[in-house]
């Protein structure tokens, strides 16, 4: 029994490892996440000013044209760069927490079970206590008797 408490015991210290390095690494994610979202609202901020300048009253030339057509069409595909990869963090972030709830689960599981060969240890013991205390009486009365 003492072997089983004592595997028991390194696997919840483990599970409690790697739940906590799981959780620094979600700490880490959710900045990485926040940081994404700051750079696609500050390219979105940069596309919307782009088209505001070039709808002011100039006169318009081909190369003008082209220029903005061709900055409209680079802060597209990095704003659509951006939310791909936005997603794909939010969806990373998504299974660390469901993982990181499942090593919780398993570390009370764990717990409880080391909890309840606790409980059968101390029955099993105090069992044992008590019919070494009945031997004892019922050694105490027999010597009475053969003593009268």
């Amino acid at each position: 029994m003492q072997s089983k408490q004592k595997a028991i015991k390194t696997l919840c210290r483990l599970a409690y490892k790697q739940r906590d390095l799981m959780c620094s690494e979600l700490d880490t994610l959710q900045q990485q996440c926040h940081q994404a979202s700051l750079r696609m609202q500050q390219l979105l901020e940069l596309k919307n000013q782009t088209r505001r300048k070039g709808s002011i009253n100039v006169p318009f030339h081909r190369e003008i044209l082209l220029n903005q057509c061709r900055v409209d069409g680079a802060l597209s595909k990095m704003i659509d760069h951006q939310q791909y990869e936005l997603q794909l963090m939010h969806a990373q972030h998504h299974s660390m927490q469901n993982t990181i709830k499942q090593k919780q689960l398993i570390i009370i599981g764990l717990e409880s079970q080391l909890e309840a060969w606790h409980q059968e240890q101390k029955m099993a013991l105090q069992k044992h206590e008590d019919v070494l205390l009945e031997e004892a009486i019922n050694n105490g009365a027999a010597c009475k008797v053969l003593a009268i």
